[in-house]
């Protein structure tokens, strides 16, 4: 019984609401192109997001039907301002030449003739253009900058005359987007309006912005003495930075014969940014001519300028002159003189580099070595093997020092040879553990064998683990060092244990399983720490046996600890 009237209470609860559901569904499915002529920016979106999704998603030719649904609710009487405001939004996407009369209407009306100016922004065609230089006579001055605006960025040259008088307006609004429109149009006939102006000295940056504009214009179009001219007469009569900055690019890009000048006096401005970025303009491809000469005079610049331009540079003509501010006693210009020898990338600076990354410390010295593995030129290869041949220690260790780090492999021979002499010794078997294969084992073995001292002979090992930790067939180091195993003596043989308890054979494991039972204590607890240390569960009944049987109590630890590990593994 109870269950009875719960359940009728549910369908009483839920039956309204199923029906309140039934009546949404049926508004939400009605016309929505109908519901937008009242809509309102506070009201719910259903329709308009409807429609707007059905715009993103039709294809060119279903346009021009959804365009005659929207501009039906443009023209109805009872459409709200919002709801035109909408609309023309959408006829930036959809619109057609068949929108330009019913968005012209609207250009005079100020909420909504704004945003009409956008819609035909968007909207190609002769009729467009006509119809804005129409309702420049029609409009009231608050609007018609935004259409001064929108005809300047659709680049109506048809314009140019009606604009061209507005440039100097009282309205200062609507003289700025004139000159705007001025420069957006370009040509000959924009830029002698622009020239003719009479502007307020607020509105000179806009002026000459607009210049530079149309200057840009004519060198695309290859007029480039004409571009030059304009660009030379707004650097002499600017003192605004940011137009003379462009019209030094300007001169730098069309007149290559007297743009070192130029630059050279926006390098010597008193303005660090200024002169940073006349910098980067001169470092530019287009600006070779003029880079060359700057460079030929560089100590006239201050230090700090010179700096600017040695890091920007990447033309190998700079080399001279980094070569020469690498020895300046001015650090911040030093630095990036050292610095820009890496990157201009030529052999001829690897024994300038290897002296400083050999003899200085600190930053010097950390940007020479940086410098000296960006070079990649082959030459620097064969100039950084000569160096470590002959001459001073210090150079030899460094050069040495950097093929490692260059990944140089084809000095590998020369590094076996190195490794037998004791000046460079250390460096060479360093350089050997970074760059052998096992083609260069046997050799190593040799030198390991036939070492004197214990830092010879552990500098032969560390080579070997070295090609071990790198090598991808362990079988060809295993058999050359099994086959020197018995050793000339009891310290070679241990670092040949201790080589082949890094490499995972069966073979290496047998060979410390008997060096384990060997009579040598020095050998037996090499072989002993090698199996402690091993990778896999091979050895864990020979650790146990060790743990459970050694009579060093150092060994029996060992052997547990390995044994564990294997175990947790």
């Amino acid at each position: 019984m109870q269950t009875t009237r719960c359940f009728r209470h549910a369908i009483c609860v839920v039956l309204p609401t199923l029906t309140i559901g039934a009546g949404a569904f049926a508004q939400e499915t009605g016309d929505p192109y109908a519901e937008v002529v009242r809509y309102k920016f506070n009201q719910p979106r259903a329709a308009v997001v409807a429609i707007e999704a059905e715009i993103r998603a039709a294809k060119p030719g279903q346009l021009r039907g959804i365009e005659a649904k929207l501009l039906k609710i443009l023209q109805s009487p009872d459409a709200t301002t919002d709801a035109k405001q909408w609309v023309c939004r959408q006829l930036r996407q959809a619109g057609s030449e068949q929108s330009v009369t019913a968005l012209a209407a609207l250009l005079p009306d100020k909420e909504v003739g704004p945003v009409a100016q956008f819609a035909l922004r968007s909207i190609p065609g002769a009729q467009v253009d006509a119809a804005l230089r129409d309702a420049l006579g029609r409009v009231q001055s608050g609007l018609k900058a935004g259409i001064i605006q929108t005809i300047g960025a659709r680049g109506d040259r048809q314009a140019v005359p009606l604009i061209a008088p507005l440039a100097s307006d009282k309205d200062l609004t609507v003289a700025e987007a004139a000159l705007y429109a001025l420069g957006h149009i370009g040509g000959a006939e924009a830029l002698k309006a622009l020239q003719g102006a009479k502007v307020a000295g607020s509105l000179r940056r806009y002026r000459n912005h607009a210049m530079l504009l149309c200057a840009e214009g004519l060198a695309a179009q290859g007029k480039l003495a004409d571009a030059s001219a304009v660009y030379h007469a707004i650097y002499r009569e600017s003192s605004d930075r940011i137009i003379k900055l462009g019209a030094v690019r300007g001169i730098l890009r069309t007149d290559k014969a007297k743009a070192a000048p130029v630059i050279a006096a926006a390098l010597r401005e008193d303005n660090a940014a200024f002169c940073a970025t006349a910098a980067k303009f001169l470092c530019e491809p287009e600006s070779a001519d003029a880079l060359k000469i700057v460079l030929a005079d560089m100590t006239a610049l201050a230090p700090d300028v010179q700096a600017m331009i040695l890091k920007l540079v990447n033309d190998p003509i700079a080399l001279p002159a980094a070569r020469s501010a690498a020895g300046s006693s001015d650090e911040t210009l030093r630095l990036s003189a050292l610095t820009a020898l890496g990157r201009l990338d030529d052999a001829s600076s690897v024994g300038l580099l290897l002296r400083v990354a050999a003899t200085e410390r600190e930053q010097a010295q950390t940007v020479a070595r940086r410098s000296l593995i960006e070079i990649r030129s082959k030459e620097a290869d064969t100039a950084l093997m000569a160096a470590a041949q002959t001459g001073e220690t210090a150079l030899r260790a460094e050069a040495v020092r950097t093929l490692a780090a260059r990944n140089t492999t084809a000095a590998v021979p020369m590094l076996l040879k190195l490794a037998t002499d004791a000046s460079v010794r250390a460096e060479a078997f360093e350089a050997l553990g970074a760059l052998a294969d096992e083609g260069a084992v046997p050799s190593l073995i040799s030198l390991l064998v036939e070492a004197k001292t214990d830092a010879d002979r552990a500098g032969a090992e560390k080579a070997l683990l070295g090609v071990g930790r790198r090598t991808m067939d362990s079988e060809a180091m295993v058999g050359p060092l099994l086959g020197s195993l018995p050793g000339p003596n009891v310290e070679a043989r241990c670092a040949l244990l201790r080589v082949l308890a890094r490499i995972p054979s069966a073979k290496s494991l047998e060979a410390l399983r008997a060096a384990a039972k060997d009579g040598d204590a020095s050998v037996k607890d090499t072989a002993i720490r090698g199996l402690a240390d091993w990778r896999d569960a091979a050895v864990m009944s020979d650790l146990l046996d060790v743990a459970r049987a050694a009579q060093n109590k150092t060994h029996r630890v060992l052997a547990l600890r390995g044994f564990v590990r294997l175990a947790a593994l």
